[in-house]
């Protein structure tokens, strides 16, 4: 967005240090998805591009259930189809997560 700003005006007769913080925090601040940099008149607002993710999971497993007990011990695997909206990467995601694990059964 062109409003007659520009970051580099915002460092302009400030330490060098100021610029190696702002750089480090905008590095680990991209880390968590894109954005973009919009300098104002006396700030810089960082804009962060939205998605939403909704996938479809297809649990496969076998678990071993204790008769006079309310325990079972179960192990699965479980592909997932992810679909994406305003995700750049891709919008079609397909993965796999897997689990081993005991449940207590509540009467």
């Amino acid at each position: 967005m062109d409003n007659g700003f520009n970051v580099n005006d915002h460092f302009a007769g400030k330490d060098p240090v100021v610029i190696k913080i702002y750089d480090h925090l905008l590095k680990h601040t991209r880390r968590f998805g894109p954005l973009s940099e919009d300098p104002k008149k006396t700030s810089i607002h960082l804009n962060n591009v939205t998605a939403f993710a909704i996938g479809v999971r297809f649990p496969i497993g076998v678990s071993f259930d204790f008769n006079n007990v309310p325990l079972d011990i179960f192990i699965q695997v479980v592909p997932v189809l992810d679909f994406f909206s305003g995700y750049a990467p891709h919008t079609v995601f397909i993965d796999f997560d897997a689990s081993v694990g005991i449940r207590y059964w509540f009467n």
